[in-house]
């Protein structure tokens, strides 16, 4: 019974099938323009980032205050 899995080098003798060596990161070249535009990109996108986040910071801020000053309001006229 032959496996159909393996290749036949003489009959009786199985041998596994080669695998193909995975090239590295390092092996493609790089251009360094493309890095640098990368790199300019990433900048962006983090400034972006941060300026979101200050921005949400700040509408937060502004809710609590006002949740605060509607709260003393409510209280005030209560009492």
């Amino acid at each position: 019974m032959v496996d159909k899995g393996h290749n036949q080098k003489d009959a009786g003798e199985l041998k596994t099938p080669k695998r193909k060596k995975k090239k590295s990161i390092d092996s493609y070249p790089m251009d360094k323009e493309y890095l640098v535009q990368f790199q300019v990109e990433n900048n962006e996108i983090q400034r972006e980032i941060v300026s979101t986040m200050q921005h949400r910071n700040t509408i937060e801020e502004k809710k609590v205050a006002l949740k605060k000053r509607n709260w003393l309001f409510f209280y005030r006229r209560i009492h």
